[in-house]
């Protein structure tokens, strides 16, 4: 029977461990530990995330811009149709009221060159142009609207410019109103998601971007026409298979994108696509930027779910909740409150602690009159980990109308009709007090006239009793 010998295993040869031997293996466990608690700390939050094929895609709060999802979110890329959003804003801003909807404009040579949707010479409304605009995506409207709105396509694209410089979109310039590709016109995924948030607030865009199709009027040169939104998320596509439940709208662009000078190759058919949805009463966006148009869909349904679904909603303030007063200087009244424009969420990952969770009221210094019903008085700021989010817009939700001179220091009609009262009473009071010290010096004067006539009576009394008497002392 042989004998079978086990040999031993050494890690490091007997007689022959020293310091240094030590110190590598100590090493060596170390960063075997480190790696396997890397590996099982990594929160399944970040694993479930999709991978779309856009070269940018984000997933933001419609309520407080805050990103959930970002891949490349900030490289700026071609905008497309996305630019309309932009376009039907600063259109809408430059109206003195939304009677200018019915107005007629006079589709020109330029504009004609911009697409085939209308005939040169054409006349069409502006309601049918912003229709055209941000459901067919149509680059004629949007020249067409640029000139009508602000005199030439250069003013309007200033203002554009100018309006989103105040939105804090500073990875974001125009150089035309349609979004065609053009040197130095360049916006990302998550100014983009900025502008839909922004669009979202006016009730016509709002209507618009929502609808799945639109008969457009006839007009001198042509008949009824339908439009119908591209967005398959809304529409659900021919068999209403793509269809995604609580979609608001959005907007869909193709642009051919041409290829680096440096790179060569082919143009590339790439696809903007914004879209917005509300689910329990939370709001979510999803951009997509350089996406092939065959994935869209696809990406922007899993992106949208993935909003929905793997970030808890913490609700920091409910809709029209007060939140203090701003100042209105020249109004009728000077003090109004202000209150939240719609629900404040912060979005944080399930392993995420409420208490990182901070919120800062930043109200105006102070408006000036007329104030219309509607209009942002400040901000409810949140804060994760210090760390900015995003915000719910303050409001007023009452007309002010221009008070009187004393407005202009504040102090509205209601307090200078109290100040005025106040003053005549505090008048009233001093033309009574000198009155009556009037009258009290008059009773005086009398009465000390009265006693020296009486005095006076006496004495010739006195008098003419010694006179009869014959007294002479």
């Amino acid at each position: 029977m042989r004998t079978c010998k086990t040999k031993r295993l050494e890690i490091f040869p007997a007689g022959k461990l020293n310091k240094r031997s030590m110190m590598v293996a100590i090493l060596s466990v170390l960063t075997a530990l480190t790696l396997m608690t890397t590996i099982s700390v990594t929160p399944a939050f970040a694993e479930d995330a999709p991978a779309p094929s856009a070269e940018a895609a984000v997933v933001m709060s419609a309520t407080t811009g805050e990103v959930i999802y970002s891949n490349h979110g900030d490289r700026k890329l071609p905008m497309a149709g996305a630019a309309k959003l932009m376009t039907a804003m600063v259109v809408l801003d430059n109206m003195h009221n939304y009677k200018e909807l019915k107005n007629k404009i006079q589709i020109d040579s330029v504009s004609d060159d911009q697409g085939d949707l209308f005939q040169k010479n054409e006349t069409v409304s502006v309601n049918d142009l912003l229709y055209a605009l941000l459901i067919n995506d149509s680059d004629e409207a949007a020249y067409a609207l640029a000139v009508y709105s602000s005199g030439s396509v250069a003013t309007f694209t200033g203002q554009m410019n100018q309006k989103a410089s105040q939105m804090g979109l500073l990875n974001t310039k125009f150089t035309n109103p349609s979004g065609a590709n053009e040197e130095g016109q360049y916006s990302t995924a998550v100014d983009t998601g900025k502008m839909l948030k922004a669009a979202m607030k006016y009730q016509k865009i709002r209507k618009i971007l929502g609808l799945t199709s639109y008969t457009m009027k006839a007009t001198d040169m042509s008949q009824e026409r339908t439009l119908t939104s591209r967005n398959e998320l809304l529409t659900g596509g021919e068999d209403g298979s793509l269809k995604l439940s609580g979609i608001e709208g959005g907007i869909l662009s193709h642009e051919t994108v041409p290829p680096s000078t440096d790179e060569g190759g082919t143009p590339v058919d790439s696809t903007v696509f914004a879209v917005i949805g509300e689910r329990d009463g939370m709001a979510v966006m999803t951009i997509l930027m350089n996406e092939p148009d065959n994935k869209r869909v696809e990406d922007a349904t899993n992106l949208m779910n993935y909003g929905f679904k793997n970030v808890t909603k913490k609700i920091i303030s409910k809709e029209g909740v007060e939140k203090g007063k701003v100042r209105v200087r020249y109004g009728e009244e000077t003090r109004v409150p202000v209150y939240t424009a719609s629900k404040g969420y912060v979005y944080i990952p399930p392993e995420g602690s409420n208490s990182l969770v901070q919120v800062k009221t930043d109200i105006y210094s102070s408006l000036k009159a007329p104030v219309k019903a509607g209009t942002k008085a400040g901000e409810l700021k949140i804060y994760v980990a210090d760390e900015y989010q995003g915000s719910v817009d303050l409001i007023v939700k009452q007309d002010v109308k221009t008070g009187w001179f004393p407005s202009s220091i504040y102090i509205s009609n209601r307090a200078t009709i109290i100040i005025c009262v106040i003053l005549l009473a505090i008048f009233a009071v001093f033309l009574r007090i000198i009155q009556i010290r009037r009258r009290n010096i008059k009773r005086k004067k009398a009465r000390r006239k009265a006693k020296a006539m009486e005095i006076a009576r006496r004495q010739l009394e006195i008098e003419e009793d010694r006179r009869k008497r014959n007294w002479y002392f």
